[in-house]
């Protein structure tokens, strides 16, 4: 926040204005540095679109040299906590891993200090998708995630996830060879390793590493920097947020980032089965799940009897969450894991379970890794799953692996060590 960034001043710290919104930044500013809001948003626009600044002195063509001069006194860092991004691996289809160290000055550290975090970039012939991490590693311990197998390492701030979006969109402008894998010559003709010169990151999706809510605050201010208009400037539409069900926490993001997408892992239709590949379902089992999701998400018109349900344990109204013109749906995720969650009785109990809910099903194949237990269900399983659902009057679709050639599918995050540069 703002007065945060005004306690690093007196000081003497450095501070990531990454981290605060457009509004906090001009008060900032205009309190600290006498700044006109239109000095302010000519940084903010120099951040957060072309050219993707990552030093206050490299704004010195959009900002007053000596004006940038005061700025750096207080301590301000536009570096946003990681390192400068760089790529793992490619994969066939284009997908890439990218790979940041937490810490902007992470290189003066030893290679085994150092924390990694990792993003996805998904490219496609209509939208460019990044998948960002809300912490280094993930405390949930899915059976089915190779990042839950990691444990929790740490949160990431605000100021952290939000470079991530802006080491995308910075790499795509420029097409640098930052997404060109080390062992590929900057000659290659290998087009797969290219950015494709239409590549623009439109599409946001909290799915990478960690637990998102669990991390909420500094989700939702992310989400709020990322939606800002001018700057990056994502449609709130095109951000989804994923959570693997920590009730509480829906509640916190439903109400203050309503106008993102909210995704639930659900991957189980009874206690039981979700019990054993999803811990967490042992604190929030399927009926608080089912129960909020109802509440905040109701098929039936607004007004209807059907309508008056309460949240789990009654702790909020069903108008909390806001008119039903507020919000479109809900993404259900369901990953299909042979012999455990993938039968014609599970389909069918799926079904019930959301026959209350204006839901959206992605079907997702299972992305194996070399410790991994499960195995990915058939896909003529899969298929006779999804007609199960659409013939229930179910919206499904079926989400197609991207990225697992190279460990940058979902599920397969985590556990890379970094390369040391020669």
């Amino acid at each position: 926040m703002a007065m945060d960034a005004a306690k690093a001043t007196m000081t003497s710290l450095r501070w990531d204005v990454k981290g605060i919104s457009r509004e906090e930044m001009r008060v900032f500013c205009q309190r600290n540095l006498r700044w006109k809001p239109n000095r302010t948003d000519a940084l903010w626009k120099a951040m957060y679109g072309p050219p993707y600044v990552r030093h206050v002195d490299e704004a010195s063509p959009h900002v007053a040299k000596h004006a940038l001069e005061l700025l750096s006194e207080t301590g301000a860092d536009l570096r946003g906590g990681l390192s400068e991004a760089r790529v793992e691996s490619a994969a066939e289809d284009g997908t890439r891993k990218l790979l940041f160290d937490v810490g902007a000055d992470s290189n003066d550290a030893p290679e085994h200090e150092r924390s990694v975090v990792e993003a996805v970039l998904i490219p496609t012939p209509k939208r460019t998708t990044l998948c960002v991490s809300s912490q280094v590693g993930c405390a949930m311990k899915c059976q089915f995630c190779r990042t839950g197998q990691m444990g929790l390492q740490q949160n990431l701030d605000t100021a952290q996830i939000v470079e991530q979006l802006v080491a995308a969109r910075r790499a795509c402008f420029h097409h640098n060879r930052v997404f060109e894998p080390a062992e590929t010559s900057s000659t290659s003709q290998d087009k797969r390793h290219k950015m494709p010169h239409h590549a623009h990151v439109s599409n946001v999706v909290f799915m990478g590493m960690g637990e998102p809510l669990q991390n909420v605050d500094a989700v939702v201010k992310a989400v709020d920097i990322m939606t800002t208009s001018p700057g990056l400037q994502i449609s709130p539409n095109k951000v989804t947020v994923s959570t693997c069900g920590l009730v509480p926490q829906m509640e916190t993001f439903l109400k203050s980032c309503s106008r993102a997408q909210l995704a639930l892992s659900l991957h189980a239709t009874t206690d039981d089965v979700r019990s054993l590949i999803m811990p967490i379902n042992q604190v929030h089992p399927l009926h608080d799940l089912i129960g909020l999701l109802e509440a905040a998400f109701p098929k039936h018109p607004a007004g209807s009897s059907e309508n008056n349900l309460a949240a789990p344990n009654g702790s909020l109204p069903l108008e909390s969450y806001g008119s039903r013109q507020d919000r479109r749906h809900v993404c259900i995720e369901y990953v299909m894991l042979r012999g455990v969650n993938d039968t014609k009785e599970d389909a069918l109990r799926l079904v019930q379970l959301l026959r209350d809910i204006r839901c959206k099903v992605n079907l997702i194949e299972f992305n194996a890794y070399p410790t991994a237990i499960f195995q990915a269900s058939h896909p003529e399983v899969t298929e006779e799953f999804m007609h199960t659902l659409k013939d229930a009057g179910l919206v499904a679709t079926l989400r197609r692996s991207r990225g697992d050639d190279a460990m940058a599918a979902c599920g397969q995050l985590g556990q890379v060590k970094t390369p040391v540069a020669a």
